[in-house]
């Protein structure tokens, strides 16, 4: 028996390590996939070996360049946050799931899982980021086709439904349109149309049948394997048949006759008429497709239909209505006769006249409604225009009247010739030194304001210009409700007050008060620049309403809503946006109380909402979350698709992606947004895109419970109403 030959002992090592290395093989799952901006997706990296050490790297769409997202036991910027790590051991394998909440379009590339032990093994997946889901659209706008209604001058149309998605990634996604009921994809007219970052997938049905009525939908498979989809419905396409097949026939007294053949209309768009003709006339005598005839006579059954919102009548059937024994075969030829050679040409001409006097009234309505709405639209932009130019000509001129008042103080005690003296020369240097710093300060902010505003600068900590104690909160420690501001004015109202207290924006003291007795419970306010008023929701026991009124105090008119309004804005065309706190529903009014819109904002999962503005797109910027509710967030809904388009915030709490009931909102012209975080005691300044900048006042500078806030950008403040246990009061910050 032959012996083994001796190998020296690093030969064994070396065939061990190349062993495990062998083994220690990796593979990531899915290999590619499919996710929507705002949802979640995950890769599963498995491994041979047990109790391995994985890291996870990104190349992002782009670049060539690797970025470490998870190693050394932890989470690198800027995975941290949205990326969560799972690990199971298990069996002869090692599994490493990483997770992507929040999905942006920033997260699109390649993620590779690699061994962190040195010896190179490494698996790639690929990610696609979808910026929303499939859209769906379609060149028929009533979802109606018409088949087989030549008589009427219409012959079957084409259809023709498209859809599209944005996407972010290396590989694009695959569109694919479905019957509805049906998982196999239609090849037969479908165009794909595809560019670096779009997909586009047009279906077209060309001779559409009356079999042919159902849904289409367009869909995005998740992964190239997966039976999970992201899709859009293009919505049901009803297709009606109804020819013109005329017939005559006879019938006995009493004997059941029937126009209405197998598939033969769409009963919401066509109706059916008997008429009876006889030496006395002709009369309608029933409107159901079936009728037995009681009376003899020439009986005529009509189908009046509505054919691309113009009308069509079809004669189907004619029937004479005979007694048995007797002979009408000549009164039914001669009825064949007359009708056949009036029917045809009658019907050409009469159709003709109606098509052209339908285009005509068409094309007349269309130029009336384009310049009335071209009208409408130059006299609000001209209404803005002249609502901002005057309100920046009273700023102007009322610090043109300050600035000549102390020029004129100033020269009159320089010219008092009765004072003089050491003592009067250190009064007047003192004054001359006093009016040269307030003049410089005036004729800095009449030059800022004549450039007019700019994007605002903020400062790293804000100053305490003054603070604003209400003579409600002195004497009965009423918290502040609701604060707005006109014409250099800051308006006041107080907990369950009646009056109303006017502060000068500038110097922060009190000009002027006026009672309203219609205000009993009010809880907030707002000012409208272009209507030159004030809005008021005030929440009666028995009455929830919500008052205009001018800037002295005067009703111009009120409006009930039959909820209780937690916060008001004005949106840049000058409507009114109200919130319900209870109800979750956010109402939308003109200027005159007219209602516009409701929308229940518990279908896009936001409960109890404190503050909303509308932005220029249409879309509306909402906080909500109060007390023991699981999210505290700010988030913009599309009103487009009725769902969340992005947001900042979620489960309550005091980190920096965090809120704790949040309660007022303010956006400056730059679109940052500045949210008053009242649990936490700080005001949050987020970017356009809803990224955390910073914290802008906390409660270093003096706030505890930030209930109100509002920008003034002019003057480079921000007004903060505080509620503390025993001293609530309005803080006004220099910000710029």
């Amino acid at each position: 028996m032959m012996e083994s030959p001796s190998r020296p002992l690093f030969l064994w090592i070396l065939l061990d390590l190349s062993v495990n290395i062998a083994l220690a093989a990796l593979s990531v799952r899915p290999s590619d996939t499919v996710s929507v901006v705002g949802t979640e997706t995950y890769f599963d990296c498995a491994s041979t070996i047990k109790n391995q050490s994985i890291e996870w790297y990104h190349y992002p769409i782009g670049t060539s360049e690797q970025k470490l997202v998870y190693g050394h036991n932890r989470f690198h910027l800027p995975y941290l946050g949205r990326f969560h790590l799972k690990v199971y051991n298990m069996t002869g394998a090692y599994r490493s799931n990483l997770l992507i909440t929040d999905v942006t379009e920033g997260d699109a590339g390649v993620y590779e899982c690699q061994d962190d032990g040195g010896l190179g093994n490494k698996s790639q997946a690929q990610l696609t980021v979808l910026h929303s889901e499939p859209l769906c659209s379609s060149n028929m706008t009533s979802g109606e086709v018409i088949v087989g209604v030549n008589n009427c001058g219409f012959t079957p149309e084409a259809v023709k439904f498209s859809c599209s998605v944005k996407y972010t990634g290396k590989t694009p996604p695959t569109l694919e349109w479905i019957r509805v009921g049906q998982n196999a994809p239609l090849a037969d007219g479908v165009a794909f149309n595809r560019t670096s970052d779009t997909v586009t997938a047009d279906l077209t049905l060309e001779g559409v049948s009356s079999t042919d009525g159902q849904s289409f939908t367009c869909r995005a498979a998740k992964t190239s394997t997966s039976t999970e989809f992201f899709s859009c419905s293009s919505g049901v396409v009803s297709i009606w048949h109804a020819t013109n097949k005329f017939s005559l026939t006879e019938k006995k007294l009493n004997e059941s006759v029937n126009c209405e053949e197998e598939n033969s209309v769409h009963r919401s768009l066509c109706s059916y008429e008997w008429t009876k003709s006889d030496s006395k006339g002709e009369a309608v005598v029933s409107t159901e497709p079936a009728m037995r005839p009681d009376s003899l006579g020439l009986y005529r059954c009509t189908i009046n239909c509505t054919v691309k919102r113009q009308p069509c009548s079809i004669n189907r059937m004619m029937v004479n209505v005979v007694d048995p024994g007797s002979m009408n075969g000549f009164l039914l030829q001669t009825t064949t006769q007359t009708y056949e050679a009036s029917y045809k040409s009658a019907f050409i001409v009469v159709l003709i006249l109606f098509i052209i006097l339908i285009i005509l009234i068409v094309g007349l309505g269309a130029a009336v409604f384009i310049c009335r709405k071209k009208k409408r639209q130059y006299r609000n932009a001209n209404s803005l225009m002249m609502g901002e130019n005057n309100e920046k000509k009273g700023e102007i001129q009322k610090l043109q009247n300050e600035l000549e008042e102390e020029r004129r103080k100033y020269n009159k005690l320089k010219s008092n010739d009765a004072m003089e003296g050491p003592g009067f020369d250190g009064m007047l240097a003192k004054a001359q030194a006093q009016w040269a710093r307030e003049r410089e300060v005036l004729l800095k902010r009449l030059e800022d304001l004549k450039k007019g505003p700019v994007g605002v600068e903020y400062l790293a900590k804000p100053k305490l210009r003054g603070i604003i104690k209400t003579a409600a909160s002195s004497s009965e420690n009423k918290s502040i409700k609701g604060v707005a501001l006109f014409n250099n004015e800051l308006y006041i109202i107080s907990q369950k007050e009646s009056k109303v207290e006017v502060y000068d924006s500038t110097s922060l003291q009190l000009c002027r008060t006026w009672q309203q007795e219609e205000l009993t419970c009010p809880e907030d306010a707002c000012a409208c620049i272009r209507n030159r008023c004030l809005y008021i929701s005030e929440n009666k026991q028995h009455v929830k309403e919500i008052l205009r009124i001018d800037p002295n105090g005067k009703i111009i008119n009120k409006w009930q809503t039959g909820n209780e309004v937690c916060r008001l804005s004005v949106s840049s065309d000058a409507t009114v946006v109200a919130v319900v706190h209870d109800n979750s529903k956010l109402m939308e009014y003109s200027a005159d109380g007219n209602h516009i819109r409701t929308h229940d904002l518990s279908l896009v999962n936001i409960e109890h909402p404190m503050h909303a503005l509308k932005l220029r797109t249409g879309n509306y910027l909402i906080i909500h979350g109060y007390l023991e509710d699981t999210i505290h967030r700010m988030c913009e809904m599309d009103v487009g698709s009725n769902r969340i388009a992005k947001s900042f915030g979620r489960e309550k709490g005091r980190g920096d992606d965090q809120l704790s009931n949040p309660s007022c909102l303010a956006v400056d012209r730059e679109g940052s947004v500045m949210v008053a975080d009242a649990t936490n005691g700080r005001i949050v300044l987020l970017g356009s895109n809803f990224e955390f900048k910073r914290k802008i006042v906390t409660k270093e500078d003096g706030i505890n419970i930030p209930t109100r806030i509002l920008l003034d950008e002019f003057n480079r403040t921000l007004y903060v109403g505080d509620y503390k246990s025993n001293d609530r009061v309005l803080y006004a910050f220099e910000i710029e």
